[in-house]
């Protein structure tokens, strides 16, 4: 993790706030690596991205992506400059604290394998 990043991570090991972006813009080749360098250049990797195309002509995406421990003002800012990407027409965000248990440490998922239906 960058020197910036830790300001920006929530570091209270007992509660989590998950940062939900839903994005919907047009389908062009850009758009996503655009979004997830918003992450990238500090030093955050989200736990979750997916992208859909749908439209006729698949003409649109919908990308979801998810981000554990951003403090608030990060994650405004982070909804703010997608929102400045040209081809980005709607950003919404929702942010979900969760609280663990000290009896129950974190759970640990396994790789799930792909399944064709799915896609």
């Amino acid at each position: 993790m960058s020197p910036d990043a830790v300001s920006i991570v929530n570091t209270d090991s007992s509660v989590f706030t998950t940062t939900r972006f839903s994005v919907h813009a047009l389908a062009e080749p850009g758009v996503l690596p655009r979004l997830l360098e918003l992450f990238a250049k500090r030093g955050l990797v989200p736990e979750f991205c997916r992208s859909t195309a749908s439209g006729s002509g698949v003409s649109e995406l919908t990308i979801g992506i998810r981000k554990r421990g951003l403090d608030a003002g990060t994650a405004d800012h982070i909804a703010a400059s997608m929102r400045q990407i040209p081809s980005v027409r709607v950003v919404l965000t929702a942010r979900m604290r969760e609280r663990r248990r000290a009896s129950n440490p974190p759970r640990r998922t396994e790789p799930r394998t792909l399944d064709s239906k799915a896609f």
